[in-house]
């Protein structure tokens, strides 16, 4: 198992230019180098709701699909 890289959040969000677009979560890695986290309107309703109640209810959770579109 490869050891996942940690990024810490650089309190920077870039929001769609246009609706439907990805929003871009500016990071960085602990030695300094920048890295973004895009994020379409579905991930970014998944991860804001998350963020909001980290415990939701069990019988409500929806599968993550790690398959993609």
């Amino acid at each position: 198992m490869e050891t996942p890289l940690e990024v810490s959040w650089d309190r920077l969000v870039c929001h769609p230019a246009e609706p439907g677009g990805d929003t871009v979560v500016c990071c960085k890695t602990a030695t300094g180098h920048p890295v973004a986290l895009v994020l379409d309107d579905d991930l970014r309703e998944a991860l804001g709701l998350l963020l909001v109640d980290p415990d939701p209810d069990p019988d409500d959770a929806e599968p993550f699909d790690t398959e993609g579109d």
